[in-house]
């Protein structure tokens, strides 16, 4: 599988966990929906800082020379 298809899979997914949250978590489904872009956003955002922090520690730790 290719890695666009990978990084596509990943938004589709992870836009359902988001949109599941704000569901469960505001009373009215228009706050909620007006709420996703920016929980969507910083949920991305969560991950990307995840990412290049083990990146880092990969970079750091398990270099093969």
């Amino acid at each position: 599988m290719s890695f666009a298809l990978h990084v596509l899979l990943f938004l589709v997914l992870s836009l359902a966990i988001v949109l599941m949250g704000a569901f469960y978590s505001e009373v009215d489904d228009a706050l909620a929906l007006r709420s996703l872009p920016r929980r969507y956003a910083v949920f991305l955002g969560g991950c990307a800082a995840v990412a290049v922090v083990m990146l880092a520690l990969e970079f750091v730790f398990a270099s093969v020379r």
